[in-house]
């Protein structure tokens, strides 16, 4: 149709202005170079890595080739196969620099957008396709996760690669040849894989010897396959101390009913409270609603989708109550990162529950005209806060600490007569940024746990006239205390803390 001929459509049909297929295609384009734009600005801000990003650093290019089988990760890390040899290989050609790590996380998450809007075609109409890009663009978590140095936003992907292909109904044995690809990158895509599955063996099940008999062997192969890179990588992988670091923060669901009501309230749905507009629990108790009538819109199209996740979601929970997966800790956008690959999933299930609910009522005493007032308004209020997330991404809402810009300091002013104490709860990002500049000084640990009653003594019997000292800022009581202590100390914050103190003043 000629531009002059929609225009003068819509003139004389206003409403329809709502409604237009152009219309929602340039706002769910909009949205999109938002998202992109969000994920480059935190790409490029290029903080510096903070604890567990130098942890897997350092294990990484300490690893030699030779050593990556068969036994875990330095510094009680671990990561997927795929994900350490890629990373591996771009730091040896590139170098191990803050944007070399976060490449990948961050081409997984431009990426992610796409596949996501890809899945929303195959399931929505472009006005809810745009309900459904404007809440996924507007995750502070898979923002976070694009310049974060871990493998959960390539989880994320992997996770929507496969939802898409059981969507558009791709052969199993293609699909088992993802899955091959995805197992290297994502922990947490075993239990779609699972779930997904048994939803194809739902989907034939009519037919369900001659789908046997035509996919046991592409079935037998993956399981094969899976089985080698499970014994000689994932299991070596398996951190000391998992079960008991997950379960003191309780990030492992209760058996008993009503302790697990308890934990749902009080443990796991803050953890994942930013997977919904606002970041709130209110909002995500609605989230959670709108998810459980989001099922109900599917199973009208795809009941084989439906039947593959409750399997994902029965056997996800299993797993957590065998605790043998942790799910999410109420610890800031950090707790809910084990469950950040079934975000995708969460959200086109919300979607679809809006959908569903507008749909039914428009079809009640509320239709008519009234419906287009109440789009209308559904639409505004998940465009604020979408576009308020962005712009609060775009102004350093997840600032990280500037250990890079102390030891730069401390190497270009240390003396050999000088001492330098760091309290050990620093140790992976500051050697990481002592690798990074090449600068190994001596120094002295102070003990994590004893560390505010260890340093003033340190510093007083050090014979030593000079002392720097690099802290964490988790207890200011303490940094005002060194500043009494010392009033003409030099102390430099950036997230962390750097003291010179010279004894003689």
């Amino acid at each position: 149709m000629h531009i002059s001929t929609k225009l003068s459509h819509l003139k004389n049909n206003p409403h329809q202005v709502f409604f237009s297929l152009d219309l929602w295609l340039l706002a769910i384009w909009g949205f999109l170079l938002l998202g992109v734009v969000s994920r480059l600005f935190v790409y490029l801000d290029c903080q510096n890595l903070w604890l567990d990003e130098a942890f897997l650093a350092k294990s990484i290019y300490h690893t030699p080739w030779g050593q990556i089988l068969g036994k875990p990760l330095e510094w009680g890390q671990a990561t997927p196969l795929g994900f350490l040899l890629i990373t591996k290989g771009l730091g040896e050609m590139f170098g191990h620099g803050e944007m070399v790590l976060r490449f990948l996380p961050f081409c997984a998450s431009v990426a992610l957008l796409f596949v996501f809007w890809a899945i929303t075609k195959e399931l929505l109409a472009p006005k809810w396709q745009l309900v459904a890009i404007m809440i996924f663009v507007g995750s502070k978590t898979l923002v976070y996760y694009a310049a974060e140095f871990k493998q959960y936003e390539i989880e994320a992907l992997c996770s929507a690669i496969l939802l898409l292909a059981f969507i558009r109904g791709a052969r199993f044995s293609t699909f088992l040849l993802l899955s091959a690809v995805v197992v290297l990158f994502s922990y947490g895509g075993v239990f779609l894989i699972c779930g997904l599955g048994a939803g194809y063996i739902y989907r034939h099940r009519q037919n369900l010897p001659h789908f046997i008999k035509h996919n046991v062997l592409a079935a037998l192969a993956f399981s094969v396959y899976f089985a080698l890179l499970y014994f000689y990588y994932i299991a070596p992988q398996a951190v000391p101390g998992f079960k008991q670091w997950w379960g003191a923060l309780a990030g492992f669901p209760p058996i008993n009913p009503i302790e697990l009501v308890r934990w749902l309230s009080a443990q796991f749905l803050p953890a994942i409270r930013d997977f919904a507009l606002g970041g709130n629990i209110r909002a995500l108790w609605l989230f959670v609603l709108l998810t459980l009538l989001g099922v109900l819109y599917i199973a009208r199209v795809q009941r084989a989708l439906v039947a593959g996740l409750v399997c994902f979601v029965a056997i996800y929970w299993l797993a957590g109550f065998m605790k043998l997966y942790g799910f999410a800790v109420p610890y800031n956008i950090l707790g809910a990162r084990l469950a950040l690959f079934w975000q995708p999933l969460f959200v086109l299930c919300a979607a679809c529950g809006i959908a569903w609910l507008y749909e039914k009522l428009a079809k009640s005493r509320l239709g008519g005209g009234a419906n287009i007032y109440l789009f209308a308004a559904i639409l505004l209020y998940i465009a604020s806060i979408s576009i308020k997330n962005n712009h609060q991404i775009l102004t350093h809402s997840f600032p990280k600490g500037d250990m890079s810009a102390l030891i730069l300091h401390t190497q270009n002013n240390i003396k050999p007569d000088d001492v330098l104490l760091m309290q050990h709860a620093t140790q992976s990002v500051a050697e990481y940024y002592q690798y990074r500049h090449n600068f190994y000084p001596d120094h002295t640990y102070i003990a994590t746990n004893a560390w505010a009653g260890s340093l003033l003594p340190l510093i007083q019997e050090s014979k030593h006239d000079r002392v720097f000292a690099i802290l964490q800022n988790n207890d200011q009581q303490y940094i005002q205390e060194i500043k009494d202590t010392y009033p003409h100390a030099i102390h430099l914050d950036s997230g962390f803390s750097l003291f010179i103190i010279d004894k003689h003043q």
